[in-house]
């Protein structure tokens, strides 16, 4: 699926939700669940777009592997917005979210950082960090403002419906911050 701009464009819309309450879905890696979803914003060397936004839903397990091209939706261009992600798995019965690469939603120049949206419904700890398992996220999660002047942080959500709760491990696993040159800095986490 994919709703990538040109030139200097923003990314597009891209929302995917299974509605089944065993529906299981995979992001990247092949398979008859698996899609692969793009919204990049801007093209390669251009002066601006923003990253687009993705919005995936499963009804009960979603995986998003680390394969190439599985899910991209950053601005590609010098100056740019981070993208604006949003996964959420058991959304009708109990259901795992695992995120098996680090998770990057940052602005590049003046672009502020994007958001990060992850909702599970499970039983079992939602682990952030090198290392985790499912459900969890095997990496960072990362939402920083472009180096640029006026590039402010993102946001990062991490929601775990169910008994299991969530462990960050360490604090440096999720990161908004602002632009070294003269932003605010917010950690919305």
């Amino acid at each position: 699926m994919q709703a990538n701009a040109s030139g200097t464009g923003n990314g597009g819309i891209v929302r995917f939700t299974t509605t089944g309450t065993t529906s299981d879905l995979t992001v990247g890696g092949g398979g008859d669940n698996s899609l692969n979803v793009s919204a990049t914003g801007g093209s390669v060397g251009s002066a601006a777009g923003d990253g687009g936004l993705v919005s995936v839903n499963a009804g009960r397990n979603l995986t998003v592997n680390n394969a190439p091209g599985s899910l991209n939706s950053n601005p590609l261009g010098l100056n740019g917005k981070g993208a604006n992600i949003t996964l959420s798995s058991g959304n009708l019965a109990g259901g795992d979210l695992f995120v098996n690469m680090p998770f990057d939603a940052s602005g590049i120049g003046t672009g502020g950082g994007g958001s990060i949206s992850l909702t599970t419904n499970s039983a079992t700890t939602f682990n952030i960090g090198t290392g985790s398992v499912n459900p969890g996220v095997n990496g960072a999660l990362t939402a920083n403002g472009g180096a640029g002047a006026g590039a402010g942080g993102g946001t990062i959500a991490v929601v775990n419906k169910g008994a299991g709760g969530i462990n960050i491990g360490a604090t440096t696993n999720i990161s908004t911050q602002a632009s070294a040159a003269g932003a605010w800095w917010s950690n919305n986490a």
